[in-house]
């Protein structure tokens, strides 16, 4: 599955990083709330780790966002 956060490049930058914020948000949570259904340790195990990965995609999408405004001007 893909991920706005994993294709964050493609998202118009008037509505970068909230709308990046936002996606993730709502899909952690999703993601919690299956967790709490699931009692198979292994399956628990999987998706804890598929949340991490895609923590971690989203931080790097909002530091590459991040770095992009940091880009100092030429006089």
């Amino acid at each position: 599955m893909t991920y706005i956060w994993n294709r964050a490049e493609r998202v118009d930058k008037s509505v970068m990083p909230h709308r990046l914020t936002e996606c993730y948000s709502r899909w952690a949570n999703d993601q919690y709330a299956r967790l709490k259904l699931i009692s198979n340790e292994k399956k628990r195990e999987s998706l804890l780790k598929t949340i991490a990965k895609q923590r971690n995609n989203y931080e790097d999408a909002l530091e590459k966002f991040n770095k992009t405004l940091d880009i100092p001007k030429v006089v």
